[in-house]
């Protein structure tokens, strides 16, 4: 009778056993890491409703920020399940969410426009920007794009360290591209992740904007202005725009809605009214008539446009005198090129140009290119990263009017007053109904850098922008008035914002 195992069939069990393990602890560790994720993921998907319960029961519309830090949430929430990691949550105007959380190894992310939340075994992605500038609004269709020293490439929107796409403090402000549908890439490719870093070709772009983020201001002095970045529209200061006395830039409020930023023309408009271009080298659009500009501009963000534009999300207009302001204020401040921007001297009114001084003698055709060291100071950051033509180039049609009257504009009814600037007297210092028009770059910065400063009247009822190529004082600051006849000198700019 067999007593016992012999030691061969011991080492044969031994063998079975070491082999079971071997085939079933990666399956055990891989439904652990399994359950483990998918309890972050439905934790952050709790985290999600609860931040969208809050919104309605507290009957708020606005920017705010939820920081998570080690599943301490601030401002406090009530939470179903509690949240493990560190990141932060973002609601926006719109009601949208984003998301982005850290816990153990798992990264969860959330953008605006997408329900799914997508968890991945990897490091979040924070933003760089230390700033506090607002960060840009996206949809489909705008492209984020960044400067490699030589090419445009695609940016990640998550604005890594080591590849940034804006960083405010050191005057990269925030550029994206509307590409063609299908050009030498489609639009779906470079709308993807598989694009970071790849070329955004000349060819294949559309239009260039430049997000201007929402801010406060001081003027503190002759050509100098102090600006502090506002996170959320929460934030309003309510000073004289004197020295400390911050007052939020009137810019960002459009109708009855506050914005976080807007998206702004990186170059005069160019191509035909049917098919807007906003690029460097190309030719602005000139002599059309006020009016015609502005009721066409459906084209850009309307139904079926073909920059890809989501409708219900961005409207396309034509820039406000206050808007101007903004990035004219921007430009002057510790986050612009702080200095006189050089003029566009092109005679010929091609995009993105600059002479060979701050106030060269017109020149047919393009002296330097906006990408060479003397194109790039004609930028508002004196960098790669700013706007171009706000001096020279055409002079620049906006829409700030006196009194609702006509002139040569061919308005013959006026559009809601969101879409322009209101004057209601013949002197800056009152013009904004018995109140200074403060930022709109009138009486603030009158005279600033050389600039012509003659403001409306009955005859003259709009304004205009910049001065032009042929202008002895074409500045940024430089306004005069305008019956608003279509001109051979004047062009105008593209604003994108929130509906």
């Amino acid at each position: 009778m067999k007593k016992g195992f012999t030691l061969i069939e011991l080492l044969a069990v031994i063998a079975i056993i070491a082999i079971v393990s071997l085939i079933t602890a990666p399956t055990i560790g891989n439904v652990l890491k399994s359950s483990e994720k998918g309890a972050f993921e439905d934790s952050v998907a709790a985290l999600i409703k609860a931040v969208d319960m809050d919104k309605a029961s507290s009957g708020f519309n606005i920017n705010r920020v939820y920081n998570i830090v080690n599943g301490v949430i601030e401002p406090n929430i009530d939470l179903e399940t509690p949240i493990n990691g560190t990141g932060i949550v973002k609601l926006d105007e719109d009601g949208r969410i984003s998301a982005i959380i850290q816990y153990k190894d798992w990264c969860a992310t959330k953008i605006y426009d997408e329900k799914r939340i997508i968890v991945k075994e990897e490091a979040c992605v924070f933003n760089s920007d230390t700033s506090l500038a607002s960060e840009p609004v996206l949809s489909k269709g705008l492209i984020p794009i960044r400067w490699d020293g030589t090419k445009w490439v695609k940016a990640d929107y998550r604005n890594p360290s080591s590849a940034k796409w804006y960083d405010y403090t050191n005057r990269m402000w925030a550029n994206v591209a509307l590409v063609k549908e299908v050009g030498t890439r489609t639009r779906e490719y470079y709308e993807s992740d598989a694009a970071l870093g790849i070329e955004v070709r000349e060819v294949d772009i559309l239009m260039y904007l430049v997000w201007i983020p929402r801010f406060n201001y001081g003027v503190s002095g002759v050509n100098n202005i102090v600006v502090n970045f506002e996170e959320g529209l929460y934030e309003r200061a309510t000073g004289t725009g004197v020295g400390a006395s911050y007052i939020t830039h009137p810019a960002f409020t459009y109708g009855n809605r506050e914005l976080t930023g807007f998206w702004f023309g990186k170059f005069e408009t160019g191509g035909t009214l049917t098919n807007l271009r906003i690029k460097p080298s190309i030719s602005a659009l000139r002599s059309v008539q006020p009016l015609l500009l502005f009721a066409n501009l459906d084209v850009v963000s309307g139904d079926n446009n073909e920059f890809g534009i989501s409708k219900s999300i961005f409207e396309a207009r034509m820039a406000k005198n206050s808007e101007w302001g903004a990035v004219s204020y921007l430009a002057a401040s510790q986050y612009g090129s702080g200095v006189q921007i050089w003029k566009n001297n092109s005679n010929t009114y091609i995009t993105g140009c600059a002479g060979n001084s701050v106030t060269a003698a017109a020149v047919a055709g393009c002296a330097n290119a906006y990408t060479t060291t003397n194109g790039q100071r004609a930028s508002t950051t004196g960098n790669v990263y700013g706007v171009y033509d706000m001096a020279g180039g055409v002079s620049e049609f906006v829409m700030g009017n006196y009194r609702r009257t006509n002139g040569n504009s061919g308005f013959s009814s006026f559009p809601d007053e969101k879409y322009y600037n209101h004057y209601t007297t013949l002197s800056p210092l009152t013009a904004c109904f018995n109140l200074p028009c403060t930022g709109h770059a009138l009486a603030e910065t009158a005279g600033w850098y050389s600039g012509t400063s003659n403001f409306v009247d009955l005859s003259n009822p709009w304004l205009e922008r910049g001065g032009s190529a042929t202008s002895s004082t074409a500045s940024i600051f430089s306004y005069t008035s305008s019956s608003g006849i279509d001109s051979s000198t004047m062009g105008f700019r593209l604003t994108i914002s929130n509906r």
